[in-house]
């Protein structure tokens, strides 16, 4: 029959007893289940209740992992905490600490940056996932010298690049009815279309865009 021995709350460890002595001293209340119980054959430790339900064939749950957490340094330089990383990121939300704060974790022996703790958080959620390049503005964007270029030349084809042809010519019947006086209007409105495709397309009779 194997024995065992338990740890008493003045860290004295007593016995040898068998399993059946254990189960009847804990349901009298003279032990806990979270007693520490000494396997003397495996000279491994264990609670009284895991031992208690390998023996009934009872799988217990894995303990919950465990949470990190952190101390940061008040503007005073004493240590504020201890807090989860999530709940250091609503006290950096709310003002409380800054991307300089120094944080430290708990038990830990070395401080860093809070800046630097929030980009190992960053590091270990995309950590085995693609991170998709960041979207282009408008890959079809016309440059400024084209730009230029066909409104010299001849207005309409300006249009053209950023796909308003039609608008480029009314706009061309516009400045020749008036003299070129709307062509003035013409070139700022223009400007504004080849500031604004350069971000994003833009709709076919789509006037004085912003960007």
């Amino acid at each position: 029959m194997k024995t065992y021995q338990y740890l008493s709350p003045q860290g004295d460890l007593i016995g040898p007893v068998n399993l059946e002595t254990l189960r009847q001293m804990k349901a009298e209340g003279k032990i806990a289940g979270e007693t520490q119980v000494l396997d003397e054959a495996a000279q491994r430790f264990a609670p009284l209740d895991q031992l208690l339900g390998q023996a009934a064939g009872i799988v217990l749950p894995a303990p919950p992992p465990k949470v990190s957490r952190y101390f940061y340094a008040d503007l005073s330089n004493t240590p504020v905490g201890p807090f989860t990383a999530d709940e250091l990121q609503q006290q950096f939300l709310a003002g409380k600490i800054r991307s300089e704060t120094q944080v430290i974790p708990e038990g830990g022996t070395t401080w860093q940056l809070y800046s630097a703790l929030m980009m190992q958080r960053l590091s270990a959620s995309s950590a085995g996932g693609v991170i998709p390049p960041p979207p282009t503005a408008n890959a079809s964007q016309a440059s400024l010298g084209w730009t230029i270029f066909w409104f010299l030349m001849c207005c309409p084809v300006g249009w053209t690049l950023w796909g308003q042809a039609a608008k480029g010519w009314v706009w061309f019947l516009i400045a020749v009815l008036t003299g070129g006086i709307g062509g003035l209007v013409a070139l700022v409105e223009y400007w504004m279309c080849y500031s604004a495709q350069q971000k994003r397309k833009l709709g076919e009779w789509e006037f004085f865009p912003r960007k």
